[in-house]
């Protein structure tokens, strides 16, 4: 085994096809940093080639024609500390990368491109791209404004900004954006049409809308989604994996999600773990401060607070499924702090179709405030909405309305819900209590502790603390009520004798 190991890390070190003669080559330096100067490096260059720049200061090189990168080779712009912009004059595209060529781009901005009634404004790429510290600023494009990918394309600490239209728009392929910034599009900062996509440690900031999934599959992981001034993620008939991301600070203003939805009548699926939803505001009837599912959702481990909505039929998460047997399934996760004003129809949790089918297993659902019928714990004026191992508690309104199925052990805190009717479920307040988001803890002696059902409870809470645990301490592992589950501390006593 160890000496197929080595043999391994032997083939693992090897340099690819190409590399060696980078790694041998010398620079291709350009000092006459205009059209004209560039042209001459990209036509002298070979396979494996870097061109590098030194300008004797800042440089902006307006391209006087679209240049076409058909080698595999590195354009470092550097250029001394002041990374050089290639500008495309708002008249012309800047890069095309063509089947078959291997690209880096590197320390540079491309800015001010322009393909009005076709694709990719800044860059197109049909090869393999890389762009790593990049700007890909105001650029314009019916498609694609910013980038327009058909192929491979990878993007590294890098920044996509302020495009009028989509900043990167990915039709089929792959895609990697790792450590970067989408930022102040006008449309969508990331429009995913096929293949797969992979985002992590990227924040979304500022577009109008942050991302749209309308085909292929798409892993957010490491995220933030803040700011958007439309709607937040909209999957259509994709595929959206989230996990470990932050949705924060955005608005609705089109009647579908502030943070996270599937559209009505396309078969997209999202799955969430681990994630956040903060501060995400709904202005409009219809829709969801948080999420919306038109069809499948899944929810565990996360956490839900200081959402807020003011219209009609909408909630902090909405299922509007119109076709069964798709459905919202919430695990382990707490809503606290979610405010829902609206006149009719509105709840922290809302079912509102005849086909929603809305299932809760140990959630968490207090504190959260509202007029009229908004404010519910959940709310269900038509499908299925059943509650398993649940705490709904203190919330303004009132904590149940329409149709709910006991799944039970449910612990509500006053009669109009499922449940045992207690006086106090003995939750504390909101924090850090461990794990990845936060939570509101059982206190000592809470009616909740030990009291769910071990055949429906999950093998963990919100926090990634085993269940069950033997909370009262009676010898028994009981699962708990709610997201979070009590470990009871066992005190020991040594006798103190004295000598």
């Amino acid at each position: 085994m160890r000496v197929v190991l080595v043999f391994l890390l032997a083939l693992a070190l090897l340099p690819l096809p190409g590399v060696q003669a980078a790694i041998m080559a010398a620079p291709i330096v350009v000092t006459k940093c205009d059209d004209a100067g560039f042209s001459a490096a990209l036509a002298s260059a070979q396979n494996g080639d870097t061109i590098t720049f030194s300008c004797g200061g800042p440089a902006t090189i307006q391209v006087l024609s679209t240049k076409t990168l058909d080698k595999n080779y590195t354009i470092d712009g550097a250029n001394n500390g002041s990374p050089v912009v290639f500008s495309g004059a708002n008249v012309r595209r800047v890069f095309t990368i063509p089947i078959g060529s291997i690209i880096i781009l590197r320390n540079l901005t491309v800015r001010d491109g322009a393909e009005p009634g076709g694709v990719g404004g800044g860059i197109r790429n049909d090869g393999f791209l890389t762009l790593d510290r990049v700007n890909v600023l105001a650029n314009s494009a019916d498609l694609g404004s910013g980038i327009f990918n058909t192929a491979s394309l990878r993007v590294i600490d890098s920044l996509i900004a302020d495009n009028t239209g989509v900043g990167i728009y990915s039709s089929a392929g792959t895609l990697s954006v790792q450590d970067s910034e989408i930022a102040r599009n006008s449309t969508f900062g990331l429009d995913v049409n096929g293949g797969i996509a992979a985002i992590s440690g990227t924040t979304f900031s500022a577009n109008a809308n942050a991302m749209r999934v309308n085909h292929g599959t798409v892993d957010l992981t490491g995220s933030t989604v803040t700011g958007q001034t439309e709607t937040g993620v909209a999957v259509g008939d994709g595929e959206l994996h989230v996990s470990d991301s932050s949705f924060v600070d955005n608005t609705n203003t089109l009647s579908t999600c502030a943070a996270l939805c599937t559209l009505n009548g396309i078969q997209g699926t999202i799955t969430v773990t681990r994630s956040r939803f903060v501060n995400n505001k709904n202005t409009t009837s219809g829709g969801a401060s948080a999420v919306l599912g038109q069809h499948d959702v899944t929810i565990t481990d996360s956490l839900f607070t200081g959402n807020q909505t003011n219209g009609s039929t909408t909630g902090t998460v909405a299922s509007s499924a119109n076709q069964a047997p798709e459905k919202l399934v919430i695990t382990n996760s707490t809503f606290s702090g979610n405010s829902n004003t609206g006149t009719m129809n509105t709840a922290v949790i809302l079912a509102y179709s005849s086909s929603a089918n809305v299932q809760l297993t140990n959630v968490t659902i207090a504190g959260n405030t509202g007029f009229g019928i908004a404010g519910l714990g959940f709310s269900a004026t038509g499908g299925a909405l059943t509650v398993t191992n649940s705490i709904v508690t203190d919330n303004s309104a009132g904590n149940c309305a329409g149709k709910v199925t006991d799944g039970g052990h449910n612990l509500p805190e006053a009669a109009g819900c499922t449940g045992s009717t207690v006086a106090d479920t003995g939750l504390g307040p909101l924090a850090d209590n461990g794990g990845p988001t936060q939570t509101r803890a059982l206190l000592s002696g809470s009616p909740a502790i030990d009291a769910g059902d071990n055949s429906t409870c999950p093998s963990t809470d919100q926090r990634g603390v085993a269940r069950p645990q033997d909370g009262d301490g009676n010898g028994s592992a009981i699962c708990d009520v709610g997201a979070y589950e009590f470990v009871h501390t066992f005190q020991v006593y040594v006798p103190f004798v004295a000598r």
